[in-house]
């Protein structure tokens, strides 16, 4: 069951969650208090359209959820307007099609087959073409362990704020696999 926040994000209540919704919300005030009207926000694992919402006064919001029922919730309770756009799509570090496992708790879904859980057919949208295609001011990932393989590098100087979550997933552990010198490199530019 979805319930409102009194910050006006949407979440769900369960094990865990709420953690992280603290977490999400600490990254997310910051993103909105650094907003200006002409960013263009790439909200790359959308959920249920709470970063799109929250940052629906920019110049432009790009969201990528591939979950079909947080991408239905997403456009039918959102309310976004029309420089809000939400594609039913997971991005990877290239195009293709691929599975998509729908776990019970909605902050696990993730890229990748699965014999305990309901899965669903998703395409899947290069990182490097988005970047290329929208050239946003701001990005924020949360692509359950998707994160792995986006290649960083790609992130243009336009780049002025990343917010990302590195999450233990499919035998990683963020401090061992993930590679963090393109995002020193980053964090060095825009310091």
């Amino acid at each position: 069951m979805i319930k409102q926040h009194k910050s006006g994000i949407f979440y769900e209540p369960s094990p865990g969650v709420l953690a992280i919704i603290k977490g999400a919300l600490e990254a997310y005030q910051y993103i909105y208090d650094h907003l200006t009207p002409d960013d263009v926000v790439l909200d790359l694992g959308g959920w249920i359209g709470d970063v799109a919402k929250m940052c629906s006064s920019a110049k432009q919001v790009i969201t990528f959820e591939p979950n079909s029922t947080n991408y239905k919730f997403i456009i039918e309770r959102q309310q976004l307007g029309p420089n809000c756009i939400v594609f039913n799509k997971a991005v990877s570090n290239k195009a293709g099609i691929t599975t998509f496992t729908i776990s019970k708790n909605s902050s696990s879904h993730h890229i990748g087959a699965s014999v305990t859980h309901d899965t669903e057919t998703v395409e899947l949208v290069s990182f490097a073409d988005i970047i290329a295609e929208y050239n946003p001011t701001i990005i924020k990932i949360d692509i359950e362990g998707a994160e792995y393989d986006l290649p960083f590098e790609l992130i243009s100087d336009n780049v002025k704020m990343l917010a990302i979550e590195v999450h233990y997933s499919h035998g990683h552990h963020w401090y061992d696999d993930f590679d963090v010198e393109p995002l020193e490199e980053f964090r060095k530019k825009s310091v």
